[in-house]
């Protein structure tokens, strides 16, 4: 991959990797470091990919290791987040900055086995076997967690005064 084939995989996936790593990770001042750190490891990794493997599940596999790799080295510092410690938008946008922290706030209620599923097929919109295959987990698995997820992201959402129907 030469630096402008770089440039591009970069300019193509940086959102996603954003987006994901936003809901991933509790204390949002450290994604732009953890960002970082998934497009450097793509960078060293890519002898690693597999042309006939999807370029996304493979991104998907090292943007979920990096998130969990960081939420494990910084356990301790990122154990109490709350609506107050989330970044503020301009005020014309607060009801949707409200349910976005309301909905990040639920998601860190999951542990960090279902959090990244949670976010991959929901955040993301991810297929279910495609998570599977980027986590090497049985579908099964994938299912059973995002179920159990998903009661849990409601639930807190419902205590939160959020009346969410499926």
């Amino acid at each position: 991959m030469t630096i402008s084939d770089f440039k591009s995989f970069y300019n193509e996936h940086e959102a996603f990797v954003r987006k994901s790593l936003y809901y991933i990770i509790k204390n949002t001042g450290f994604v732009d470091d953890v960002v970082q750190e998934v497009f450097v490891k793509v960078w060293k990794k890519q002898n690693s990919f597999k042309e006939q493997a999807n370029v996304r599940t493979w991104l998907y596999r090292i943007t979920v290791n990096c998130a969990l790799d960081h939420l494990r080295k910084n356990k301790k510092r990122l154990a109490n987040t709350n609506l107050e410690d989330l970044p503020e938008l301009p005020s014309e946008e607060s009801n949707s900055l409200h349910m976005r922290q309301l909905i990040k706030l639920a998601i860190d209620q999951l542990d960090d086995k279902s959090k990244p599923l949670f976010v991959l097929y929901y955040i993301n919109e991810v297929p279910q076997a495609n998570i599977a295959l980027a986590l090497k987990v049985p579908i099964g698995t994938v299912k059973s967690r995002l179920n159990k997820a998903r009661t849990i992201v409601t639930d807190y959402l419902k205590t939160q005064g959020v009346n969410y129907e499926s």
